[in-house]
């Protein structure tokens, strides 16, 4: 039987371990936490900090395995790498995960090979932050001040290049707090609709699996509240997006590996957001490829891995959404209206991430969403509209101040 090792074992990554076993792979699962859901289901658990290499490569030596991944966590992709390289097996280099991760980097490359993404200075004091808003002011009203090295749209904010030097100060301490090598970009920003293709690389092919359309909070932060697949786009743009995505991947070096790609298109022009060397979390991975065109993605991302050629040939094309729900700081009192939701058509999944008395913060990233409902249709159009009309089912109540329950 041939092992695999499969980095995170958190809920986002609970449909790779299960399709790992389905694939008759002895899964061995590692995760920060001691009580990461995702071991009941794998044959051997590792709770350790996933930057520790060594520590990676000394247990992927002693299972022998024959491939590593992860899905949707950013933070293991260097790791990743470095027992791929290690042990000789299938997956990025360890420089090309440093493209990946390190967004300066990133930029620098996609520069060198002419790939269209945002003006980009990276910035490590108030004063130079200044300097390149005034340059960015010649071609733009905004700017994004971002991390170099994080990911879900943690410490990302959009300001105006006339921001003053408290607001600039405060998003560089909100963004490097969040950057985990404590390094800062600050970008252009782009106007227009955010997509993201959902890609696999395999002996240095890459095909688009799907393109996703991110539905998100806007402006400072962007946070995505639901995906729709396929994204709805002329032929020839969907061309020019995948075209698009393929040359940032060829520049990034990705190869043997699924991959992520965020791309705005303003004015019918394409700019790459980022790249990331892993599938998709929020769902896209997991579920939607697999219900707008009946690709095995976790299946084939696996088999990848291990060198094996994977199956990617589309079953069917229909329409798939996801909405997330997004919360309101306090404790929950009440979520009601679970099992009649579920009853709707349409509807594939409903979950919470929270109960009654759980308390949560305000929406400030991708982890602060609390639930999701996943839809399947004919068409995209549709399975949003069966998505939004499920989701208008349920009914959260938050404590009031003086024991009431304010309902959302």
């Amino acid at each position: 039987m041939s092992s695999i090792l499969i980095l995170g074992a958190g809920c986002e990554q609970i449909p790779l371990i299960d399709k790992a076993k389905s694939l008759d792979l002895e899964v061995i699962a590692a995760d920060g936490s001691l009580n990461a859901p995702g071991f009941c289901l794998a044959d051997y658990s590792y709770s350790f900090n996933l930057g520790d290499t060594d520590k990676c490569i000394s247990i992927a030596k002693k299972h022998n395995i024959s491939g590593v991944l992860t899905l949707a966590s950013e933070y293991v992709v260097p790791t990743i790498a470095a027992v791929a390289e290690n042990l000789n097996l299938r997956g990025i280099t360890v420089a090309t995960a440093v493209s990946c991760t390190d967004k300066v980097v990133m930029r620098r490359r996609f520069s060198d090979a002419c790939v269209p993404s945002p003006c980009s200075f990276p910035i490590t004091s108030v004063d130079q932050a200044a300097e390149s808003l005034k340059r960015l002011s010649e071609f733009s009203e905004y700017a994004i001040v971002k991390p170099a090295l994080s990911s879900a749209s943690r410490g990302v904010n959009r300001i105006p290049v006339s921001a003053d030097i408290p607001m600039l100060g405060k998003c560089l301490e909100i963004a490097r707090y969040h950057s985990r090598n404590n390094q800062v970009l600050l970008e252009e920003y782009v106007a227009g609709e955010e997509y993201s293709l959902e890609c696999l690389t395999f002996r240095q092919q890459t095909h688009v699996l799907a393109i996703t359309k991110k539905i998100t909070t806007g402006a400072p932060n962007y946070i995505e509240t639901g995906h729709i697949q396929p994204a709805l786009l002329s032929d020839g743009l969907a061309y020019i997006l995948r075209e698009t995505a393929i040359s940032g991947i060829r520049a990034l070096g990705i190869d043997d590996t699924a991959s992520h790609v965020e791309i705005r298109l303003s004015n019918q022009e394409p700019k790459i957001i980022e790249i990331a060397a892993r599938m998709a979390g929020g769902s896209i991975a997991s579920h939607l490829v697999r219900l707008s065109t009946g690709i095995d993605y976790l299946g084939a991302a696996i088999k990848t891995a291990l060198g094996e050629i994977p199956n990617i040939k589309v079953r069917f094309d229909k329409g798939a959404a996801i909405r997330f729900f997004t919360p309101q700081p306090g404790t929950i009192a009440s979520i009601r209206g679970i099992d009649d939701a579920k009853q709707m058509p349409g509807v594939v999944l409903l979950s919470f991430s929270v109960n009654a008395g759980d308390k949560v913060g305000e929406l400030k990233d991708g982890t602060s969403r609390i639930g999701r409902i996943i839809c399947q249709a004919d068409t995209a159009k549709e399975a949003l509209f069966l998505a939004d009309r499920a989701a208008s089912q349920i009914s959260i109540g938050y404590v009031a101040p003086k024991n009431g329950i304010i309902s959302k």
